[in-house]
């Protein structure tokens, strides 16, 4: 809850605690996939700097790259390649997050998740 709500100090005192950043809810999502569908930078990087499975996928097969392109949060698009997300994962209807910002029309994910360059 402290991450899905921006409280990056509430986020820092649960990690010193040894909270568990891979906990997931009842649809498998985790902190790092709130954050991501939240666009909260500075929590994305406080989660990956303490080893948030980046990859990690919830009921759907989706990820926190995948809730990053989908929403538009290209930033975190960008923090989580950067931190070496999986671009190449499927969810279970077999989409990528590429195939995702396509379908979103999202051109900077597109380009950053290394989409052809259309003529």
């Amino acid at each position: 809850l402290a991450t899905y709500d921006n409280h990056i100090e509430a986020a820092r005192l649960l990690i010193a605690r040894g909270a568990d950043l891979n906990l997931q809810d009842a649809s498998g999502n985790t902190a790092l996939m709130g954050v991501a569908f939240k666009g909260y930078a500075d929590i994305a990087r406080l989660l990956i700097e303490a080893g948030a499975d980046l990859n990690s996928t919830n009921g759907n097969g989706g990820t926190a790259l995948m809730f990053a392109t989908l929403f538009g949060r290209n930033e975190l698009v960008k923090i989580l390649l950067a931190a070496g997300a999986d671009a190449t994962m499927k969810d279970v209807r077999g989409l990528t997050a590429l195939h995702l910002a396509g379908q979103q029309g999202n051109e900077e994910a597109w380009k950053l998740l290394g989409g052809p360059e259309e003529d």
